[in-house]
C-alpha cells in the first residue's frame, strides 16, 4: 500500500549574519496545490517574494533584519519531519481571547492530543503591528491579522512535552 504524500510548509530565519536558524513547521496540507495557495497568500499580504533556487521555490519575507525563509516538502511519512525539524505543533483551533491579567492575547496549538497554551504579550502585538490600538479590541485585532506569523514563531518555541504554556514576546519577532 503506497501512502499518499503530505506536504508541509518549513521555515527558517535567517539573521543579519547571513546564518539560517533552525527549521520549525509551519503548516501541513494533503494537497501541493493548497500549500503554495496558502504561501501565495500570506506573502501577498505581507509583500514578500517568491525565487526559484537549485533547493526549488522558495518564498520569503524581510522585516526588521531578519528574512523568514519558507519551502514546501513532500514527505511519504510524518515521521521524516519530526526528526528533521522538531516537534509539529498545528494551531487549528482560531479561537483566542485577551488575558487582562497577563496583558497577552491567548491562544492554542495542538500536538496529537496535546494542548499547549501560548500567550503573545502587548509588546510582541505592538512590534508586529505598530498601529495597534493598545485596548483588548486592538490586540485581539493585531493577532488576527498577523495570525500566521504569531503561529510560525509559536511553532517554533514549542518543546514536545516541556510545559503547558509558552510566552512570545516581542525578541521572538
Amino acid at each position: 500500500m503506497t501512502k499518499a504524500p503530505i506536504f508541509d510548509i518549513i521555515a527558517e530565519r535567517i539573521s543579519d549574519n547571513k546564518k539560517p536558524g533552525d527549521p520549525f513547521h509551519v503548516r501541513r496540507f494533503s494537497d501541493r496545490v493548497d500549500a503554495e495557495r496558502y504561501l501565495d497568500e500570506l506573502f501577498l499580504r505581507f509583500k514578500g517574494n517568491k525565487s526559484r533556487d537549485e533547493q526549488g521555490e522558495r518564498w520569503s519575507i524581510r522585516e526588521a533584519g531578519v528574512v523568514t525563509r519558507y519551502s514546501i516538502g513532500a514527505q511519504t511519512d510524518s515521521l521524516d519531519i519530526e526528526n528533521s525539524c522538531g516537534p509539529m505543533i498545528d494551531f487549528p483551533n482560531h479561537s483566542r481571547s485577551y488575558d487582562l491579567t497577563r496583558r497577552a492575547v491567548r491562544f492554542w496549538g495542538h500536538d496529537s492530543a496535546i494542548e499547549a497554551t501560548f500567550f503573545i504579550n502587548e509588546d510582541a502585538l505592538t512590534r508586529i503591528q505598530p498601529d495597534a490600538r493598545p485596548d483588548e479590541p486592538g490586540f485581539l485585532k493585531a493577532f488576527d491579522s498577523n495570525r500566521d506569523l504569531i503561529c510560525a514563531a509559536a511553532a517554533k518555541v514549542y518543546v514536545r512535552g516541556s510545559r503547558g504554556s509558552y510566552d512570545l514576546v516581542a525578541a521572538n519577532f
